[in-house]
């Protein structure tokens, strides 16, 4: 049975989040070391396709960490609605941290790592709005807007 959605909970998602994201921060920065004058497009479309590489990872971690769900074939709607709304943190994020690093010019504060550090942030404030969709919709908590 699936814990209720509670700050706790949403800790132990930003810490499981947060490894398979710093991962993802990783690729992004060998990206940006590889092909260092990336356009804000290429730029953009490169932080969707890591953040999708973490997507699989992300549903197995939650669902066995984060929820305590047991270990089970993954459910097709389920893991489907996670995909969904996975697509839809990687459209915000990517959004958000294409709009911090070219649009609030961070270059001026941090330099060669403007790149990942608006990834970072961008991936941070997404995090919430992303677990609570898939506290209620995917690992079946229906009191997640209620809790936080």
């Amino acid at each position: 049975m699936t814990k209720r959605p509670s700050l706790r909970q949403y800790l132990r998602y930003f810490a499981v989040g947060g490894a398979i994201g710093f991962t993802a921060a990783l690729g992004v920065e060998i990206c940006l070391r590889a092909f260092p004058a990336m356009s804000p497009a290429a730029y953009g479309a490169m932080v969707a396709i890591v953040y999708g590489i973490g997507v699989l990872a992300s549903f197995i971690a939650h669902g066995r960490y984060t929820f305590s769900q047991p270990q089970q074939q993954p459910e097709r709607r389920r893991f489907a609605s996670f995909v969904g709304i996975s697509l839809l943190g990687a459209v915000l994020t990517s959004a958000l941290s294409t709009t911090i690093k070219f649009l609030f010019q961070i270059e001026r504060f941090v330099g060669q790592y403007a790149g990942v550090t608006a990834f970072i942030l961008a991936a941070t404030i997404v995090s919430a709005v992303t677990y609570l969709l898939n506290a209620r919709w995917v690992f079946g908590s229906a009191e997640a807007a209620e809790r936080l």
